[in-house]
């Protein structure tokens, strides 16, 4: 199962046994504003508590986070903390390379809680070494993947650090895909490799949003009818819309990727409804070929 929480904050349901299930969190941002400074920056449309008024108990069912990469709508302290705060066990938290030492900064975690990853290498969730307390036997594995984007907190730091997508296979080799930021790259069949390497995958989360003018974001952003080609490149059998309709980042207005996200699926004769999804902050889609080793009733994040 995977909820959308906003922008590109989605809650992935894993199972990890026939009667349980791990809860991954992609980029948390709950807060008012992306940006550095905080009366200033792109505002939310609305506020996120008013679409999830159970948020400030999220973090008692998060088990990891996945960040994508450093920039303010992506990775959002304010937003960590809300997590730490109402955690009630430890929260592991998987980051792209030069990432840990800011986490490490702005954010009271102890340093065994945070891995930190390179393109295509992987990782175990549980974490398998045993530094902070005794864990179960590892059953997702989470591997980091490629991606085209940049990265930046200042102006002085501009690719000090990594970005990348994230994959995650349970034990039933069943796999969940997380794209990110990225733009399409011009002749390098990125996200053919990804397919190739670690899909097909039963649900992925395909940014749609923020890609005007063409000019500028095109290296750094895809569009609604490249998400789709995104979509079938790695093989994935349901794709959620995120990067959207949530914060103004660009030139494009507020609904028109999903107008153009609805032109493309059909020129390709791809479902709305049961292959390349939008929904509502808070709602959810499920997988169905994994739908009978779901838990029977599991929390609900609206």
């Amino acid at each position: 199962m995977a909820t959308w929480l906003g922008h590109s904050t989605v809650v992935f349901t894993i199972p990890c046994s026939p009667s349980s299930a791990y809860n991954f969190i992609t980029d948390p941002h709950f807060t008012p504003r992306a940006s550095f400074i905080p009366n200033i920056g792109p505002l939310r449309y609305r506020s996120v508590f008013d679409d999830h008024p159970g948020l400030d108990t999220l973090g008692s069912k998060v088990d990891a986070v996945l960040i994508s990469h450093d920039h303010f709508d992506h990775l959002d302290f304010g937003s960590l903390k809300i997590l730490e705060k109402s955690k009630t066990k430890p929260i592991h938290y998987y980051v792209p390379a030069g990432t840990k030492s800011i986490m490490l900064s702005n954010l009271d975690v102890k340093p065994c809680d945070i891995t930190e990853l390179s393109w295509w290498e992987t990782a175990k969730f549980p974490p398998s070494s045993k530094p902070c307390q005794a864990q179960p036997p590892a059953r997702v594995t989470v591997t980091c993947a490629p991606a085209q984007h940049w990265c930046s907190r200042t102006p002085f730091d501009r690719n000090l650090r990594l970005w990348c997508s994230w994959s995650m296979t349970n034990f039933l080799n069943k796999s969940f895909f997380y794209a990110g930021d990225s733009g399409m790259p011009d002749e390098f069949p990125l996200f053919e490799m990804i397919g190739d390497r670690l899909g097909p995958f039963e649900i992925s989360a395909i940014p749609i949003g923020a890609y005007k003018p063409r000019w500028f974001m095109q290296s750094q952003h895809i569009d609604p009818s490249e998400a789709v080609d995104v979509h079938r490149s790695i093989g994935s059998k349901l794709s959620l819309a995120v990067h959207w309709g949530t914060f103004p980042l660009a030139d494009e207005a507020w609904r028109e990727p999903l107008d153009e996200l609805d032109v493309r699926c059909k020129e390709l004769g791809i479902s709305r409804e049961n292959e390349f999804v939008t929904l509502a902050h808070g709602a959810s889609i499920e997988a169905p070929e994994i739908e009978e080793h779901k838990e029977e009733e599991e929390d609900d994040f609206a």
